[in-house]
């Protein structure tokens, strides 16, 4: 009997477990290269955020293409998809991260935990209003979901076809 890898479905039972467990390292990623170049280095915390940003959204590709998807799509075609979400997903967490810690005057930690709640569910409300469009049905059936950044829900399309071998 041919299982759905043999015949070109993509199989998400194990994919959806690590694509979560990669939000969850790229998270740790961004906090600790925050809080270092914060701590250690003396950088402004809303650059520090940035950067940690940066640093998670690195981590999270890696992890998403070669360990969650195993992705046999090239990278001149997977970078761009990711990259085009990551740049307004950055500025949301820039947005909202100065906005918590240099006006509302929260401890920049604080500040970032927040921002990142206040990140996945911006997602998860994107999700949601991309659900109804059909086009999230389609992308999933051919076994794309998406890495948004460090520590976000599936949301889109994924810029990571599963493997088919």
């Amino acid at each position: 009997m041919r299982n759905a890898r043999d015949i070109g479905m993509p199989t998400h039972r194990y994919s959806v477990p690590m694509y979560v467990g990669a939000g969850g390292v790229a998270t740790g990623c961004h906090y600790v290269t925050t809080i270092t170049a914060v701590e250690l280095f003396g950088v402004a915390p809303v650059a520090a955020s940035a950067g940690g940003f940066v640093v998670g959204a690195i981590v999270k590709y890696c992890l998403n293409y070669f360990v969650a998807f195993r992705s046999d799509e090239r990278h001149a075609t997977a970078v761009p998809r990711f990259a085009a979400m990551l740049a307004i997903l950055f500025a949301l967490n820039t947005a909202i991260f100065a906005l918590l810690n240099q006006l509302a005057g929260l401890h920049y930690v604080v500040a970032q935990v927040a921002t990142t709640r206040m990140s996945v569910r911006a997602c998860r409300l994107l999700a949601v209003s991309r659900r109804g469009s059909g086009r999230s049905a389609n992308t999933a059936a051919r076994g794309n979901v998406i890495g948004g950044p460090p520590g976000t829900p599936v949301i889109a399309a994924n810029p990571h076809p599963v493997s088919r071998s």
